[in-house]
């Protein structure tokens, strides 16, 4: 009688071990860090080329609007940069930069206080530009150049005795109103530019901040002197 060998196998079953599953969630903390990381990325990138796009209509619609004004217009150029305001024709043009203190006045909503940015107005009369006087927000000859959220850095009219007029402007995004203000432009006068960043112990120290967008614009037209 012929003995059979019957030989069995026996199944093991194997799991993860702690220093694998430590590695695993390592490796998927990893990838969902760089997801984020991107998408933040992406999401400033899309918010700067909002907000530059929001000035860079702003700029073509000023620079259409004084150009107009200012050929078509036979009456001198009236300009007061120390009072920042700008006079053609029968237009004054208002406005008031970030560092400034001039022009400002109350709401009359909630009463509290808010600066002029870039108005223009209709002004016959000239009140509003041999004067001081302020418009009020209800006027309807009144119209506002800049929309929300965008203030001006800078703002310069120079007019030349060949009728050439010349307006030098910076518009940026108002920024998250930190207390350092990093996230406002500044002029780096080392290198003649306007950059992002903070001024360090006398020193400007150029960043990079996702408030900080900003556009310079230099508008050159000529006035007709008759």
């Amino acid at each position: 009688m012929k003995r059979q060998l019957i030989i069995t196998k026996q199944h093991q079953e194997k799991g993860f071990t702690l220093v694998e599953l430590s590695m695993s969630l390592i490796f998927v903390a990893f990838i969902i860090l760089f997801l984020t990381s991107m998408m933040l990325s992406i999401m400033q990138t899309y918010n700067k080329g909002i907000w530059i796009s929001q000035i860079n209509q702003a700029g073509r619609q000023i620079n259409a609007d004084v150009i107009d004004q200012v050929r078509f217009s036979k009456n001198n150029a009236t300009i007061s940069n120390s009072q920042q305001r700008f006079c053609v024709g029968n237009i004054t043009y208002l406005w008031n930069t970030v560092d400034s203190t001039m022009n400002q006045y109350a709401e009359e909503t909630d009463l509290s206080t808010t600066k002029l940015r870039l108005v223009r107005i209709l002004d016959s009369t000239g009140k509003y530009c041999y004067g001081s006087e302020m418009p009020s927000r209800n006027d309807p000859d009144i119209g506002a150049l800049l929309g929300p959220g965008v203030v001006v850095q800078k703002f310069e009219v120079v007019s030349g005795v060949t009728g050439l007029l010349r307006i030098q402007a910076v518009f940026s995004a108002e920024g998250i109103k930190d207390d350092d203000h990093s996230d406002q432009p500044r002029y780096n006068a080392g290198i003649g530019r306007w950059q992002c960043g903070q001024v360090v112990e006398g020193v400007f120290k150029a960043s990079k901040n996702q408030y900080c967008a900003f556009a310079e614009f230099d508008i050159i037209t000529y006035r007709r002197l008759e």
